[in-house]
């Protein structure tokens, strides 16, 4: 379906499965939603103003004398049996006053009974138009009680029974209800001297009254009334509604693969602040409320969203034509929490057998047309709809597509698990919940934080090893999840105690994870460490006598050391600083055959910088020419390192030379310079690097002045080293002195090369004319010759109107090839004389030579001959003698 079209979504445009027909019937006939009982407790109420017949006017709250008053004026209350009425006090030992016998004289009650009472009462239980009428006083003494029975219907309408517990102080005397598989308890006796207490359920909800242990239970019966057929009749009748969508979602869940979400557009548009479950209003809350119950079981989750449609009209206001899109500006949790921003949707998601977007529908919002000059800009109408979004748990996974920032991920996993607090017991939740969790801790766009120790406890909990190690390793330097972790090894080593198991496999078995997938020793080092200050002291000393054995084995197994290991190698020299005998043993062996690059240039770095600090002068000396002397190869420059603007070894080469000469080791550098040396003899380079090595060459030269070290290294090493990349990779990239390749104003051909096209003939007659500077081609030439000429920057190409209607084109010469050589050829010895400026002094000169540095620095001899460069064949034509001849400087046109 075309997303422009409309919102509708339903099967009028294409056919739809049947479970989609049926979702969207069944979520439009339901207008509520019940629960099978209700109660509540009520400090401050009406006083009914209770008065019997022969005992007058009772005070609240009942005192014993009272009691037994109103006892002496009731009768035993029988109970249905089948088809007749009897009394048997094993069955119901309970007192009763007909309403016939007892008057509710407070004239207040009666709204304080319909609107404080019944109100509540009615939408839990999911009633419309519900009514009450007085049934009953009962009495309830010690020992009274009623066995499990259900009300029966006493007039049309009757649907169920409010109950009316007047103060009275009594214990025991609960109400035990219960309707199919669920069953719940409530209590009238807590707060019962002074409180009064209410309670309703349906009249199919089977219920019994405890035994009262002690004092007086005093209660007003009424019989719930709804005149109206479009009210539930029964509880029966919510359990059908649930059942029948849960039929209908798990056919969805099994006959349909490829749909995973539906849109179900409400009733009433909500502010995002106000977007939750408790918000929702009328029928909404009902729709939603069932979905609530119904989806969990049916394998699916349920949100809340507010969706945008856009409509862009274009430019032109007679064009019918809009760009139309819808989205999900954001998704809630039912419980209000936000856990994604901006999600496509697709106009076949959204379940609604008319939901349109007419050009005569006014829209939400917009960005108002701006008029500029006699154009106008496209109008952006939005329309806002809040919809329940119905997601099969299965694809919750498809939310870490997002991108960064738009999926709030540990709120949505703390949604995803209290559906596994809840149905732990069924497999497909615990199979989905643990999938959706590994995935999370495994993303790397949305990569969870909060919920990390909740995930590595259900890893444990459930037994699921691979849950387990994700979750530690996505937070093993967590401080959260260390402490969680903490916990969990503590109780479990004080089993494996009693069991004498080892303890170091003990440790491989709960931290193996991390030592496994953490590829930076210094991390490592730091979850490790993280790690020790939150176990308890017991296990302490194993645990770091582990800690150094796992660390050091890594440090040597490890095939390459990169430069994040640098924290972790820099503890172990300050550890052993002053044990040259260790270090060059067992330390700095390792650090030279394996250390990359980067990472020596920074253990030099710090070491250097370290030196009166961590390290003696001595101790630094001895640490930098061991390294030097045993990374040779790895210390010396390579051509390619100046291929890249962000490449640092430049900067680091020059960095240890500066402190090779501080430290006094001029022999060790010495050998660095001549493999540098070597290798920049074999390289090759981009010519956009050439600048870089310029400035290295220029940096290298202040470090050797600085330290005046013209006389401490070996000349001959320092001049190969210079008079190598000054001639390779400045002096031979320049070209020869450009020569007249073409005469006069000839220029290379440029036609198509097809026999039968005389426009590109007559095109390169003139290009490659010695003396034409200019040709006009007519209209129905324009394109093709422009797209000839298009590359030549040389060639200027215009349209203009000889006449009005009569359109040309106009091609000119702007320079002839002799003068782009020669423009071409001045600018790079421009820009080479650039790069060589910042050399110029005593110190090349001296080192050179006075010959080699006017070649390589002061760069004699590039300039081409004065005469030649001032001459312009540009202004020169043939004439009919064969001979050049001055003409004027303005190209004639050809026609």
């Amino acid at each position: 379906m075309d997303e422009s079209e409309s919102r509708s979504s339903n099967s009028n445009s294409e056919e739809s499965p049947p479970w989609q027909s049926n979702l969207l019937h069944c979520l439009g006939s339901i207008q509520t939603i019940g629960d099978f009982s209700w109660s509540s407790s009520y400090h401050l109420f009406v006083n009914p103003g209770l008065v019997i017949d022969g005992c007058g006017q009772v005070s609240l709250p009942v005192c014993p004398r009272v009691a037994q008053q109103i006892k002496q004026a009731c009768r035993l209350a029988p109970f249905g049996n089948g088809h007749q009425t009897v009394v048997d006090d094993s069955v119901r030992k309970t007192w009763e006053l007909d309403n016939t016998q007892f008057q509710l004289g407070n004239p207040h009650w009666q709204a304080f009974l319909d609107n404080d009472i019944l109100v509540p009462a009615s939408q839990r239980l999911g009633l419309v138009g519900a009514q009450v009428k007085p049934h009953k006083l009962l009495l309830y003494e010690a020992g009274s009680f009623f066995k499990q029975h259900k009300d029966s219907q006493k007039e049309a309408g009757m649907v169920g029974t409010l109950v009316v517990c007047l103060p009275s102080e009594h214990d025991g005397g609960e109400v035990y209800l219960s309707f199919r598989e669920k069953s719940r308890t409530h209590a009238t006796g807590p707060g019962s001297r002074f409180d009064m207490t209410a309670l309703a359920w349906f009249g199919d909800v089977s219920h019994e009254v405890k035994e009262l242990k002690s004092g007086y239970r005093l209660v007003l019966t009424y019989n719930i009334i709804v005149p109206t057929e479009n009210s539930p009749r029964s509880a029966s009748f919510f359990d059908t509604q649930l059942e029948k969508l849960q039929h209908i979602l798990i056919d969805w869940r099994e006959t349909d693969k490829q749909k995973y979400r539906i849109y179900f557009p409400l009733e009433h548009k909500y502010s995002e602040s106000s977007l939750s479950l408790g918000s929702l209003k009328g029928r909404d809350d009902a729709v939603c409320r069932v979905l609530h119950l119904a989806a969990s079981t049916a394998g699916f989750s349920v949100f809340l969203a507010s969706m945008t449609h856009h409509k862009e009209r274009g430019l032109d206001e007679d064009d019918d034509e809009s760009e139309e899109w819808t989205s999900l500006d954001n998704l809630y949790t039912f419980q209000g929490q936000l856990i994604a921003r901006e999600l496509v949707v697709h106009t076949n998601e959204i379940l609604c057998s008319k939901l349109s977007y007419d050009d005569d529908m006014a829209a939400d919002s917009d960005d108002e047309s701006e008029y500029l000059g006699n154009e106008h800009s496209p109008a952006h109408l939005r329309y806002h709809d809040t919809v329940v979004v119905i997601w099969a748990k299965t694809k919750l996974d498809s939310l870490l597509a997002l991108k960064a920032g738009d999926l709030l991920v540990d709120a949505l996993i703390s949604e995803v698990v209290q559906d596994l607090k809840n149905r732990q017991d069924d497999k497909e939740t615990v199979a989905y919940t643990t999938h959706f969790m590994k995935a999370c801790c495994e993303s790397k766009k949305h990569r969870p934080k909060s919920t990390l120790p909740q995930i590595l406890d259900w890893g444990l909990a459930l037994g699921d090893g691979a849950l387990y190690e994700a979750a530690v390793k996505a937070g093993h330097d967590q401080p959260k999840v260390q402490k969680t972790l903490a916990r969990h090894i503590e109780k479990d080593f004080s089993k494996r105690a009693e069991l004498g198991d080892s303890e170091d496999e003990q440790w491989n078995k709960w931290l193996g994870v991390v030592v496994k997938n953490v590829q930076s020793l210094t991390l490592l080092q730091s979850s490790l460490h993280g790690f020790a200050s939150r176990i308890g002291n017991c296990l302490e000393p194993s645990f770091q006598s582990w800690k150094e054995v796992t660390l050091m084995t890594q440090f040597k197994t490890k095939p390459q050391l990169q430069e994040a290991d640098h924290d972790f190698i820099l503890d172990l020299m300050e550890d052993h600083h002053d044990n040259m005998d260790w270090l060059s043993t067992r330390l700095l062996p390792e650090l030279c055959s394996r250390g990359t690059k980067p990472l020596l240039f920074r253990v030099l770095d710090t070491v250097f910088r370290e030196r009166d600090d961590t390290f003696t002068l001595d101790e630094a000396r001895a640490i930098y020419k061991y390294i030097l002397e045993n990374s040779i190869n790895a210390c010396s420059l390579l051509i390619s390192e100046f291929g890249s603007y962000t490449s640092s070894e430049p900067r680091a080469f020059i960095s240890l030379i500066d402190h090779g000469f501080h430290l006094g080791l001029a022999d060790t550098l010495c050998h660095i310079l001549e493999e540098s040396h070597r290798r920049l003899q074999v390289g090759k380079l981009p010519d956009e690097a050439r600048p870089r090595i310029a400035e290295f060459l220029c940096d290298l030269v202040k470090v050797l002045q600085k330290h005046d070290q013209l006389e401490t290294l070996s000349t001959s090493v320092l001049t190969a080293f210079f008079e190598t990349t000054l001639t390779k990779y400045f002096l031979h990239t320049v070209p020869s002195i450009p020569e007249e390749r073409f005469k006069g104003w000839a220029t290379p051909a440029r036609g198509c090369g097809e026999l039968s096209c005389s426009a590109c003939k007559e095109l390169d007659d003139f290009l490659l004319s010695e003396d034409r500077q200019a040709i006009r081609f007519p209209s129905n030439q324009i394109w093709h010759i422009q797209d000839r000429l298009k590359e030549d920057v040389f060639i200027k190409s215009d349209t203009e109107y000889e006449e009005p209607g009569v359109e040309v084109l106009v091609v000119k010469k702007v320079q002839t090839v002799f003068q782009r050589d020669r423009t071409f050829y001045e600018w790079q010895i421009k820009n080479l004389e650039r790069l060589v400026e910042p050399l110029k002094g005593e110190y090349l000169e001296k080192l050179l030579g006075n010959d080699m540095y006017r070649k390589l620095v002061l760069l004699e001899g590039l300039q081409p001959n004065t005469d030649m460069i001032r001459k312009r064949p540009a202004e020169e034509r043939f004439g009919d003698d064969g001979k050049r001849a001055k003409t004027s400087r303005e190209p004639e046109e050809d026609t």
